[in-house]
């Protein structure tokens, strides 16, 4: 083979390669970003007798004689995967899971459902879980993970009524409080879309990665209410609803930058017997009852902003 030549510094980005690999406290990462994955997404598969796909990986519970529940992880739909962890209780729940190609995170609660333990695993092979941090939370309160980026995890519980965000740093444990009275609708791994119900804007968003809110999207409707969020590749829907004096609901669906910047409303919806299914990158789907048994479905096309008909196996409104 003839002798090639490499230019000096493509023959130095070989050497930083070599001595990543070699040298021993130097590790190259190749593990991809976290997804979330809901816990209601694992239940609805297993009731569907379905394992839930995120990535290469299929997750599934399995229920105990006891009444506790064993989460597995496999790499195929019937393969019996790796045990990632066992509920010590019927309650509390499992709570979100976050997991790349590599690792999962997740949350064990003990049997009052006062404090829970975050653990990473590996999601194949003999490794074991690793304790990150344990905190407390009110026994009729929910513990969810959101997102691990930048050397933490970002969770919500609820703490003596009061609903909280907290940062984790992966790395010590140490977890720091950082919002209060907010509630996480959805995320796209970097920023949180919360809602806030007492005050006047529609929708916080936070951004895990430089840990701080840079969003707040007012509403022009105090009486509004978030319901549901959609999160895309490039764009963010929120919809909103508020009852008017004529007892009809309106609703109406606008659509920001993932920021929360350059928003704009959709479409309104305001129909008795309205109700709101998904919203997609292309459709929003609601549904009219009658009052006399029949229900009739709608999709609204976005860029042509027109409404047509659907059949109801066509209609989409996942929850």
């Amino acid at each position: 083979m003839k002798n090639v030549r490499l230019p000096w510094k493509y023959g130095i980005a070989v050497l930083v390669l070599l001595a990543a690999v070699l040298i021993p406290g130097i590790k190259a990462e190749s593990a991809t970003a976290y997804k979330l994955i809901e816990y209601y997404q694992v239940y609805q598969s297993e009731m569907a007798e379905e394992r839930f796909q995120s990535g290469n990986y299929y997750f599934y519970t399995n229920m105990l004689s006891t009444g506790a529940e064993q989460v597995y992880a496999a790499k195929t739909k019937t393969a019996k995967g790796k045990l990632l962890y066992k509920t010590t209780a019927e309650a509390p729940h499992i709570s979100n899971m976050l997991a790349n190609d590599t690792y999962v995170f997740y949350a064990v609660g003990n049997a009052a459902g006062t404090a829970y333990t975050i653990y990473r695993n590996t999601l194949t092979g003999s490794g074991t879980a690793k304790k990150i941090t344990t905190v407390k939370c009110s026994a009729d309160g929910e513990f969810l993970l959101w997102s691990a980026t930048a050397g933490n995890i970002y969770y919500t519980l609820n703490y003596n009524g009061q609903q909280r965000l907290y940062a984790c740093k992966i790395s010590t444990g140490k977890n720091t409080r950082m919002a209060t009275d907010l509630y996480v609708e959805a995320t796209n791994g970097r920023y949180l879309y919360m809602s806030a119900y007492a005050d006047e804007y529609v929708l916080h968003v936070f951004d895990c990665k430089t840990a701080k809110m840079v969003n707040q999207m007012k509403k022009s409707n105090l009486q509004e209410s978030v319901t549901k969020v959609y999160v895309y590749s490039d764009r963010v829907y929120a919809v909103t609803e508020y009852l008017k004096t004529n007892g009809i609901t309106t609703y109406t669906v606008r659509q920001y930058k993932l920021n929360g910047t350059g928003g704009k409303k959709v479409t309104t919806i305001s129909k008795e017997g309205a109700s709101i299914g998904d919203v997609t990158k292309y459709y929003v789907y609601y549904a009219v009852d009658g009052g006399d048994g029949t229900v009739t479905y709608y999709r609204y096309n976005q860029s042509a902003g027109s409404t047509g008909k659907v059949t109801a196996a066509n209609y989409k409104d996942t929850w």
